[in-house]
């Protein structure tokens, strides 16, 4: 396992660039942001999701979308990323903690799911997505509460929502960024 500083900073870029891919999945499963999501995996990859779905990533996204539309929130927090870098492919395990809400007639409900991804990516033209990813799922935990607990700041806080009324595409839209 031993890594030398010269391994790290030959692959940096490429860590950097695999880290951002990551990321912009996480983001675009959160915001319901269907290029964003698609945009991390090349064309005809596959995705394992943990048992809720096995067959390509496209599919994947079909498939979760309609679930994503149900909830009223979902967080992705990534956490601790091992990433091993060969060339123009890469492996990476990357850990991974989703929050989950949903609003139903009797009530609401908020799940949390730990787990961790286990992809393997490809650079093509200078460019890092993910080829085959496997969910593990090590644990889950179900807590039947009110799930609008951002009510209480209603007025003073910014409140997140989905593409595209979400701050965040204010924020890295070039034109909105470009006249503020």
């Amino acid at each position: 396992m031993g890594k030398k500083v010269a391994d790290f900073a030959a692959t940096y870029a490429d860590r950097e660039a695999i880290r951002y891919c990551l990321t912009s999945y996480s983001r675009g499963s959160d915001r319901i942001d269907r290029v964003l999501m698609s945009d991390a995996y090349w064309p005809g990859a596959t995705d394992n999701h943990g048992g809720m779905y096995n067959g390509t990533a496209a599919g994947l996204i079909d498939h979760a979308v309609p679930l994503l539309q149900q909830l009223k929130h979902s967080t992705h927090f990534l956490g601790n990323m091992l990433i091993d870098v060969e060339g123009d492919f890469a492996k990476s395990e990357t850990y991974v903690l989703v929050y989950y809400s949903l609003d139903t007639e009797e009530g609401g409900s908020n799940f949390v799911v730990g787990g961790r991804y286990l992809d393997n990516l490809e650079k093509h033209d200078d460019e890092w997505r993910i080829a085959r990813r496997h969910l593990v799922i090590d644990w889950s935990r179900n807590f039947a509460e009110p799930s609008d607990k951002v009510s209480a700041f209603v007025g003073y806080v910014m409140e997140g929502g989905r593409k595209p009324a979400d701050p965040s595409y204010s924020l890295f839209d070039s034109d909105a960024a470009a006249s503020s």
